[in-house]
């Protein structure tokens, strides 16, 4: 079966290509993603938001037996966050203040769930747990997947060229990419331009 995204119903029959339709669907699941036809995150955010629920279920319940703080660490790092970190160079960038607020508002109650009563403010167990913010992981994950295209030879047309391949000349800015325009916010927020930006705001 072949989807097809579309905000509005089609006003011309459905297309075929090779004898398969086109089916219209405003949502969809590839590779473990929910992409939307308006290209926001809303489903995907809900859809990790429920499945890391489940899984500090799984870590309340284990707080139980009096676990050592480390193993309870280790339970949130191999079991939850995964979830609320996979694939995040595609989606990470167009999130809403309200959405990162909602995924930082896991790792918190993780926070609260290992540290138990000395548990003080999340800026404090965060440090007490050498656990980075969600925010930070997300942007250590698309700088590192932006490093890992700039050394691939399959997609490294993935982003721009350097300046100073751009242009022949030699300046302090030569070896930074080249700036991609975008018209919209939507399009200023997603994947490519927003690793483009992190790149050049640091050695690569």
């Amino acid at each position: 079966m072949h989807i097809y995204f579309s905000k509005t119903p089609p006003a011309l029959p459905p297309l075929h290509i090779n004898g398969h339709g086109l089916h219209e669907v405003r949502v969809a699941k590839l590779l473990g993603v929910w992409v939307q036809a308006d290209l926001k995150s809303g489903t995907h955010v809900n859809f990790i938001i429920k499945q890391s629920a489940k899984s500090l279920f799984l870590l309340r319940q284990l707080k139980k037996f009096h676990l050592p703080q480390n193993d309870l660490l280790a339970v949130y790092t191999c079991y939850v966050r995964p979830h609320l970190e996979y694939a995040a160079p595609v989606w990470s960038p167009g999130l809403t203040s309200t959405q990162a607020k909602q995924l930082e508002n896991i790792q918190r109650r993780a926070c609260r769930t290992i540290l138990g009563k000395h548990y003080n403010s999340y800026p404090e167990a965060c440090t007490q747990l050498n656990l980075p913010s969600l925010v930070s992981r997300h942007e250590q994950l698309c700088r590192k997947y932006g490093r890992g295209l700039l050394k691939s030879t399959a997609y490294r047309d993935w982003l721009p060229l350097p300046r100073g391949e751009i242009s022949g000349r030699q300046s302090r800015s030569c070896n930074k990419l080249e700036t991609i325009f975008a018209k919209t916010a939507r399009f200023h927020n997603s994947c490519i331009p927003h690793i483009v930006r992190l790149l050049n705001s640091s050695p690569y």
